[in-house]
């Protein structure tokens, strides 16, 4: 299976618009997993597209920032999320319980589809759900805040952010 194989499966299950991953990216030969909480109205919501690359919104410039300052190469990067599709309503809203579960089931048939992968960053209390399953998976997991506008304005949380994604490059 490839990764448009499975980004239209989710599309067929979920009935909601799921973006692409990065046709420029690593896709299948991705060796880090970066997964946050969906699809941002302002990024992949208007792109159509999974990547810090290819969107402008703040979230993206904030991730291109942290994952250059952490040492980690954008190329070898595929992003996805818990929730794998935008807010129907159109806002940001928290995905519910339903939704943690599903997309951890869709992120547990994702890395399969990973063969080179080292590890996963989940990026916010929502997508860090998924961290107890992905463990038991065998897979390295580093958990951090997510790289929102509003965790950039708290200082004292944003700037763990890069000493977390390091550490798991130093992990063997």
């Amino acid at each position: 299976m490839t990764l448009e194989d499975y980004t239209n499966i989710l599309r067929n299950k979920t009935g909601q618009p799921v973006p692409d991953f990065d046709p420029d990216g690593p896709l299948s030969d991705a060796e880090y997993l970066v997964v946050l909480l969906r699809p941002g109205q302002r990024g992949a919501g208007q792109t159509n597209i999974l990547s810090p690359t290819k969107n402008d919104d703040q979230t993206a410039r904030n991730m291109r920032e942290l994952f250059t300052d952490a040492g980690w190469e954008m190329d070898r990067i595929l992003f996805s999320n818990i929730c794998p599709y935008p807010d129907p309503a159109g806002g940001n809203a928290k995905p519910t319980s339903e939704e943690i579960r599903l997309g951890t089931a869709y992120l547990r048939r994702l890395i399969t589809l990973l063969p080179k992968l080292k590890a996963v960053a989940l990026m916010g209390l929502d997508a860090q759900k998924a961290a107890p399953e992905l463990k038991n998976l065998g897979v390295k997991v580093v958990c951090t805040y997510h790289p929102s506008p509003l965790v950039k304005a708290n200082k004292s949380k944003y700037e763990t952010i890069v000493p977390n994604l390091a550490a798991i490059l130093e992990r063997k």
